[in-house]
């Protein structure tokens, strides 16, 4: 399997336009996988930060307090 990475924008029509020196590289009649990364809203980043930060405390244990003081 072969990947390439580009950037695009998707137009007024919904589309999804790929540079026309990568699509002349591309096969022809055969299928390809197609993986869209773009930017999510704020809560989605919220709820990640969230989350992190839960499971990082979940590792810490009363015993490690000692570690907080200076």
């Amino acid at each position: 399997m072969q990947a390439v990475e580009f950037t695009s924008e998707v137009n007024e029509r919904g589309e999804l336009p790929v540079p026309r020196d990568l699509a002349k590289t591309l096969p022809h009649a055969k299928k390809v996988r197609v993986i869209l990364l773009y930017p999510s809203d704020e809560t989605e980043d919220a709820d990640w930060s969230r989350l992190t930060a839960e499971q990082f405390l979940k590792g810490y244990a009363p015993g490690d307090a000692i570690y907080d003081k200076e």
